[in-house]
């Protein structure tokens, strides 16, 4: 049967005003702005999607809309160009899914397109979309788990996946996400996926779940360290669905946290606040002090970079005496990260956003005596903090002294987040002079700085 032209396309790219060649460069360049590396197009392809009514392959179809919605200054979708046939991204892994069923067919989809680099770097994603699905987690009763598949899933293969994913988490929180992202999203795709279409008992698929769900968070937790926002949200929204399906509140509740720290360094700090106080609710009464004080500190941080003080010193304070509560042989499970170096530097975060620079200064240097070795992505976070804060009170040498340290640390780490502190830090010491150590920063941090152009 011959092929019809495509009469929407035709008529939206004649209201935009777009011929074939300017449509064919516009997708040429969206798909390198998106880091799309893959795609590749012509005139000659736009021809035939018109003319002959050809179906483009992913993600082109997603590009063509969001490029004809721009030039229009409405939102086109892709029944508007003709293509609902087309297998659109745009919803993947943003919908909580309420029956066991569909969990794992969408996180084949995910890290398999993931995989294949067609999300490699998509369209934004607003905190806003990330609302709908945390409140059905808040909400949702227990699923129960069912298994059917043809291999049989035991409690030493949990195991092991278990021991590669805090593997995995150990080298992002000591090298960025940058050096393992890849990896993990293939560990997922190669030994985990395969798992979740297996039998096994309640007791081994409610673990067999948790520890899915950890090395989602995980890589969104890399996605969201190297820069890819989008992603990270897609990566998020899917642990959180694989969490509930393990029915580990706690595990709900640690990536929502990471949720909520995203939506702060993106500027959305309503979103994130509420995100920090969904995951101390939804954690349920068995939640472990420290986790209690883990989601009372992420508060305190959108709030204080919202410059709410008054809420902000009140959520730091319940971080503060949740945190003492906790015991030494209390299991703090997916919060194990947070121990006293941590909330020290979440507290100079939050004066450093006050303006609180006296304060913010003292809480960092006292969180660098504490902190663990096992953490240098950490310690550059927070001796950036205490560089900023000594700057900010008027002594830039010690202030660059610091950042001179936190080069230091940062050889060997790939993080886009670190790469932003400094380059924050970089902005603020050319209005401030200086000495020597100012001078040597300077020096330093431009060259480091440059390579990432």
């Amino acid at each position: 049967m011959r092929q019809q032209p495509n009469q929407r396309l035709m008529t939206l790219m004649a209201e935009a005003g777009c011929s074939n060649k300017g449509l064919a460069r516009r997708i040429t360049d969206l798909a390198a702005k998106r880091t799309l590396r893959m795609v590749r197009v012509d005139h000659n392809d736009v021809r035939k999607w018109r003319n002959l009514g050809m179906l483009p392959d992913r993600p082109k179809p997603d590009l063509i809309a969001d490029i004809l919605g721009e030039l229009l200054d409405r939102t086109v979708s892709l029944t508007d160009i003709g293509m609902a046939r087309a297998e659109s991204t745009r919803d993947l892994s943003l919908h909580f899914e309420p029956v066991m069923s569909e969990i794992a067919p969408a996180a084949d989809r995910l890290w398999t397109l993931d995989s294949e680099g067609v999300l490699c770097s998509d369209a934004a994603i607003s905190a806003a979309a990330l609302i709908s699905p945390t409140f059905q987690w808040l909400t949702a009763p227990p699923m129960d788990l069912a298994a059917g598949g043809p291999r049989q899933v035991g409690g030493g293969d949990v195991a092991a996946l278990t021991d590669m994913a805090w593997m995995f988490e150990a080298a992002e929180f000591r090298r960025g996400g940058g050096h393992v992202r890849a990896s993990a999203v293939q560990f997922l795709r190669r030994q985990i996926s395969p798992l979740l279409h297996g039998q096994f008992s309640d007791e081994v698929g409610r673990r067999l779940f948790a520890v899915a769900g950890q090395m989602a968070l995980l890589v969104g937790d890399m996605s969201y360290d190297v820069a890819n926002h989008a992603l990270a949200r897609r990566y998020f929204v899917l642990a959180l669905n694989l969490a509930h399906a393990s029915g580990d509140r706690t595990l709900g509740a640690a990536i929502l946290v990471r949720m909520s720290h995203q939506a702060t360094y993106l500027g959305e700090y309503r979103e994130a606040a509420d995100m920090a106080r969904a995951a101390r609710i939804g954690g349920g009464a068995n939640l472990p002090s420290t986790a209690i004080a883990a989601t009372a500190a992420i508060e305190a941080r959108a709030l204080s970079a919202a410059g709410d003080a008054k809420a902000c010193d009140r959520a730091l304070r319940q971080a503060e005496t949740s945190f003492d509560r906790h015991g030494c042989d209390e299991d703090s499970g997916w919060f194990r990260y947070f121990d006293e170096a941590e909330l020290l530097d979440e507290f100079g975060h939050c004066f450093r956003d006050l303006g609180r620079f006296p304060q913010a200064a003292a809480f960092a240097e006292e969180a660098l005596t504490k902190s663990s070795p096992a953490y240098p992505r950490s310690r550059v976070f927070t001796r950036m903090v205490l560089a900023t804060a000594l700057l900010q009170s008027g002594d830039p040498d010690s202030a660059c002294a610091e950042a001179l340290c936190a080069l230091t640390e940062m050889e060997g780490i790939q993080s886009a987040r670190v790469r932003r502190y400094l380059a924050d830090f970089y902005a603020r010491v050319q209005t401030s002079p200086g000495g020597s150590s100012t001078n040597e920063f300077m020096e330093q941090a431009a060259s480091l700085l440059a390579t990432d152009q």
